[in-house]
């Protein structure tokens, strides 16, 4: 596929010119996405720069951009290799479909030459005709994929200030945060691990010493009993961009609690968000009400739904594989930030 008149491919582009792209054209409040913050994401140890594609002006600047990032999931009980379709950005005052068009065909071209097999992304819940979805629909369309929405989502929110005054004051010592010497621990419980859902990612093991210990703004504790670790929680602190000022969010991003107790759960998360006040003057919490995380939990701690509606989308690339029936899910585990 060739780029929009005018404009030149560039995979794997200059973070720092992906960053002043997106800052200067997502909506606020949103995420600073700084070139550090943007490699913590698209670095994974088996990340694909190739899919990782800018469209450049003839200035040298960058007018869209969009990343898939490599992953394995599970659906219905198989396991696919899958990109997730994320950071979709076009500059102001640009023609949208014109860079839209061939920067997404010629990724999901790249994408199904490398054999995978599904692909998903996160969308605003917009209405059925809106003409940005309708556009995508007929790209994918064009690519022979077939794209189903299969649940809708929205981000349960913690205010610090409420945080404080709900958790109690008693720290257990089965709270801690994770250290190099788990990693066997924490690759054996995630190795052996299975949600109670229809569709989840599995964490490899190349991507767990970098995802759990080594990630930038990540921060990463485990619940012990009798000196064997039965759950770990994973966190990500991120600045985001207001009109009137700057302020830090802690995100809830990997959770792996299944084998404690209700009590053990509850304790776990009240400890590491009581961590998480001490290290961090974060403003928020926000976890993705996905009917994978422990609801009843974040309501007793007052977590609110945000107002903000998300929508999954789940498609095939059918050159690779045929005999996948995409469906709605009830429930999913899957990188949603």
């Amino acid at each position: 596929m060739e780029p929009a008149v005018n404009y030149k491919f560039v995979s794997n582009p200059d973070l720092q010119k992906v960053s002043d792209l997106m800052i200067q054209t997502w909506d606020l409040p949103c995420v600073e996405y700084t070139p550090q913050v943007l490699e913590m994401y698209l670095d994974l140890p088996k990340a694909d720069p190739n899919l990782t594609l800018a469209q450049e002006s003839q200035d040298g600047s960058y007018a869209s951009f969009q990343a898939l990032i490599p992953y394995c999931i599970n659906y219905k009980g198989r396991d696919f290799k899958t990109v997730f379709g994320t950071f979709f950005t076009i500059k102001k005052n640009h023609q949208a479909a014109q860079l839209l068009i061939p920067q997404l065909l010629e990724l999901l071209s790249r994408a199904e030459a490398k054999g995978y097999e599904l692909y998903y992304d996160v969308r605003q819940s917009r209405p059925d005709d809106d003409p940005f979805d309708v556009l995508i629909e007929r790209l994918y369309k064009r690519r022979g994929m077939v794209i189903k929405k299969v649940d809708t989502f929205r981000y349960l929110v913690g205010v610090r200030q409420i945080l404080e005054s709900k958790l109690s004051h008693k720290r257990t010592n089965s709270v801690r945060l994770l250290e190099s010497i788990d990693l066997p621990q924490i690759k054996n419980l995630i190795s052996n691990y299975k949600p109670d859902v229809t569709l989840y990612k599995r964490i490899n093991d190349d991507n767990i010493e970098y995802v759990f210990l080594n990630r930038a703004f990540s921060s990463s504790f485990v619940y012990e009993r009798n000196n064997e670790i039965l759950g770990v929680v994973n966190l990500i602190e991120l600045q985001v961009l207001d009109e009137k000022k700057k302020v830090t969010n802690v995100y809830f991003e990997n959770m792996l609690i299944d084998r404690l107790t209700k009590k053990e759960q509850n304790d776990f998360i009240e400890n590491v968000l009581r961590e998480m006040i001490k290290k961090s003057n974060f403003t928020a919490a926000f976890v993705p009400d996905i009917d994978y995380y422990p609801r009843e939990v974040f309501n007793e701690l007052s977590f609110r739904k945000s107002q903000r509606e998300l929508n999954l989308y789940l498609g095939a690339f059918k050159k690779t594989v045929e005999d996948v029936d995409i469906e709605s899910v009830d429930s999913f585990f899957l990188d949603v930030y």
